[in-house]
């Protein structure tokens, strides 16, 4: 199967509480971060666990990836040598937008007088 995101490529993911499978996400093992495809999930004593696979690997990731151990689910992807083309000027600003809206919807306001 051909990748969905190369090497180089960029990938915007943003932390949810459901992962299925088919679903790319990002995650940290022994220091490293991997993006790869969730084709498994095993529900265990510790906790659930996925089972990945890069699309180019013929065999799935060695160990399952833990819950903690996610950094997100990949939303979007831009390919490398494009992030300073002109043509994808509008999808950077975009990118930012949606970022930036994010970033409001996370922030919490305090009613004034409130100790």
């Amino acid at each position: 199967m051909r990748p969905v995101a190369g090497k180089g490529d960029v990938v915007i993911t943003v932390p949810v509480r459901k992962i299925k499978s088919g679903d790319i996400v990002s995650f940290r093992q022994n220091g490293v971060t991997v993006t790869h495809r969730v084709i498994g999930i095993q529900k265990s004593l510790s906790g659930v666990l996925l089972i990945t696979k890069g699309d180019n690997n013929e065999h799935e990731d060695p160990f399952p990836v833990s819950e903690k151990e996610i950094l997100g689910k990949v939303v979007f992807i831009i390919p490398s040598g494009y992030i300073y083309n002109g043509k994808y000027i509008p999808v950077l600003y975009w990118l930012l937008g949606y970022t930036f809206g994010l970033l409001v919807h996370r922030i919490r306001v305090q009613k004034a007088g409130q100790v």
